[in-house]
């Protein structure tokens, strides 16, 4: 009896040594995959920067529930909704990446709105979303005025 409990736990310890030698993050020149290519947003082309407001939320846990969902959206590089009305919001994505209906379509389904939708190219200063409680770095001002 203990014989055959001490083979088949040989047999399944070599099966799944197998299996996990053939996955490719685990290190198999063999079986690694390349991964997709994808557009170059370190220069910031592509970058776009939306700035909206959020209708038919009434609490912060909305918001930040809010905020989650587009901060998890493919292609959203930063975020931020604004907790006080009326709720002002900014929004940096690649437009290679994802759009703006993307983007909010799954948060439109569970009701909530948003109005005075406007976007530019992000680039320098508007690439950035500066917090009220973040001071303006010497250090980030010159990176991005290439200074």
């Amino acid at each position: 009896m203990r014989v055959r409990i001490f083979c088949l736990t040989m047999v399944a310890l070599a099966l799944s040594a197998s299996a996990v030698a053939s996955l490719p993050a685990l290190g198999n020149p063999a079986k690694t995959v390349a991964p997709e290519p994808r557009h170059k947003t370190t220069d910031g082309k592509g970058l776009r920067r939306a700035t909206f407001q959020v209708t038919h939320a009434s609490c912060l846990s909305c918001l930040r529930d809010i905020e989650r969902s587009i901060r998890l959206t493919e292609g959203v590089k930063d975020v931020e909704v604004g907790i006080r009305r009326p709720y002002n919001s900014v929004l940096i994505y690649n437009m290679y990446e994802t759009s703006l209906d993307t983007v909010f379509a799954p948060i439109r389904k569970r009701g909530y709105d948003f109005v005075n939708i406007s976007e530019v190219p992000a680039s320098g200063k508007n690439a950035v979303i500066v917090r009220k409680e973040q001071k303006p770095s010497p250090a980030v001002d010159t990176l991005l005025n290439g200074e």
